[in-house]
């Protein structure tokens, strides 16, 4: 009895693609799809060079040409490395989109009101011991790295890549920063907390610290850099891992998880963030009995 060949749903925008009806339908009505389909650029077509099929985007012409001609093979000129490379080009467009829109948004805050941690003297009173939030970030923290820098100070390996992988953008992306920052010397770490509750965070960038505002533009964008750089390391898995190009094999399911992962996960990319920057902050909490 010949095996019955699995059917595959694919969002061509997205780049999306599930095994699941339930899952697909899920995911149209996701932000993310929408605001891919509003954005989606029309343009020049690109054709199947087997049966002259024409398709908006390289990438869906990739996902047709895996079953298209005589031996289901994928053109040699459009390898995994050249489809990887349109979607970080495409994820890398709708990060500048978001990026505008946070600028916008902080220059508006800043118009209205100044957090400068250095004109506000925080005291916290317990058992009779002061903690001095403007002392230990202007004196102790003074030599502390910028946030902006904080993503160039180090290399992600295979392993950190495979474990977002394995754990989901949230919790492999939140690993990833968490145990860097802690890596470093506690004063030279770019950024505190100092009330998880309230999620109280400050930010070292510019040369000096700052109370980051509710919408965490600064500490939002270090994630999209670390983001981007394990992203990029997902072309050089495959390239160490070439049966990872074989279709429907366990090394392929992993490649095409290692993708999804590092490209957002699932759900919502703004609310993922938003998780990410919870669990950075329960972590990074300052002693203020120390």
């Amino acid at each position: 009895m010949p095996k019955k060949m699995p059917i595959f749903f694919n969002c061509e925008i997205c780049v999306f693609r599930c095994s699941k009806k339930s899952n697909y339908d899920a995911h149209i009505l996701t932000r993310k799809h929408s605001f891919n389909t509003k954005n989606a650029v029309s343009g020049d077509t690109v054709t199947c060079i087997n049966c002259n099929k024409n398709y908006k985007t390289r990438t869906g012409l990739w996902y047709h040409m895996k079953s298209c001609g005589s031996n289901g093979s994928v053109s040699k000129e459009l390898s995994e490395t050249e489809s990887l490379k349109i979607l970080v080009t495409e994820v890398i467009k709708n990060n500048s989109e978001l990026q505008k829109q946070n600028i916008e948004l902080h220059k508006k805050i800043i118009d209205v009101c100044s957090n400068n941690a250095s004109s506000n003297v925080t005291n916290i009173q317990n058992n009779n011991k002061t903690f001095n939030l403007n002392f230990f970030l202007n004196e102790k923290c003074k030599d502390a790295m910028n946030i902006s820098e904080f993503a160039d100070t180090f290399n992600i390996q295979f392993s950190e890549l495979e474990s977002v992988g394995e754990l989901g953008y949230i919790d492999g992306i939140t690993k990833i920063i968490v145990g860097r920052l802690k890596d470093m010397d506690i004063y030279r770490r770019p950024v505190h907390c100092s009330d998880t509750k309230r999620e109280t965070i400050y930010i070292k960038d510019e040369n000096k610290w700052e109370k980051e505002n509710t919408d965490t533009p600064k500490l939002r964008q270090a994630i999209k850099n670390v983001s981007f750089k394990n992203m990029k390391l997902v072309s050089e898995w495959s390239e160490a891992n070439p049966d990872s190009k074989l279709i429907d094999t366990k090394l392929n399911d992993k490649y095409m998880n290692l993708i999804k992962q590092s490209t957002g996960g699932s759900g919502d990319i703004l609310e993922n963030e938003d998780k990410i920057i919870r669990r950075i902050a329960k972590e990074l909490v300052i002693d203020k009995y120390d």
